[in-house]
């Protein structure tokens, strides 16, 4: 009796400590997003928190990924922001043509540097009534801000996952 009662009493522990690490997973990706800013995490907006649709006659995916705002001394408050903009292909998976990629940040805009943007499609399914379609992407990227004399000016690396982020697509 007691053998069942401890076999009973640690299948319930294990199924109890399983349950909060798959909810701290899902909470991490509740945004659609995970990436990070030279090993600091991007921390996502509460709502709000992305923007995505085919633009230029759905030759391009523009995707802004919006960040908690930033809040300097004289409180002027300043978004964070990624945006993505990649050359779309109707069902393509892999690696993507990347037009543009950049990171703002306490005013400061950052662009990427030739040849450094990544990002590669693993899912692009789209919805029955096809209005949007999900989308999952590994991203990697370093950018700068501009400058005179850029060896002075630091290199930021943005690398992360988009998971299942709704893309709006115009009427057909």
């Amino acid at each position: 009796m007691k053998k069942i009662f401890s076999l009973i009493l640690l299948s319930a522990i294990l199924i109890t400590g399983e349950s909060f690490t798959s909810k701290k997973a899902a909470e991490r990706y509740a945004p659609g997003y995970a990436l990070t800013v030279d090993g600091a995490d991007f921390v996502a907006r509460a709502t709000g928190n992305y923007n995505a649709q085919l633009t230029n006659n759905s030759k391009t995916a523009s995707i802004t990924l919006l960040g908690e705002e930033v809040r300097d001394k004289q409180g002027h408050v300043y978004p964070s922001k990624i945006q993505i903009d990649y050359t779309f292909k109707e069902g393509m998976l892999g690696e993507v043509n990347v037009e543009n990629m950049s990171y703002e940040y306490n005013n400061q805009k950052y662009n990427a540097l030739p040849g450094t943007a990544f990002v590669s499609v693993t899912k692009m399914k789209w919805s029955t009534d096809k209005k949007s379609f999900a989308l999952s992407a590994d991203v990697f990227c370093k950018v700068q801000r501009s400058f005179v004399m850029e060896e002075n000016v630091p290199v930021f690396v943005i690398r992360g996952q988009i998971q299942n982020l709704q893309v709006n697509a115009p009427a057909l």
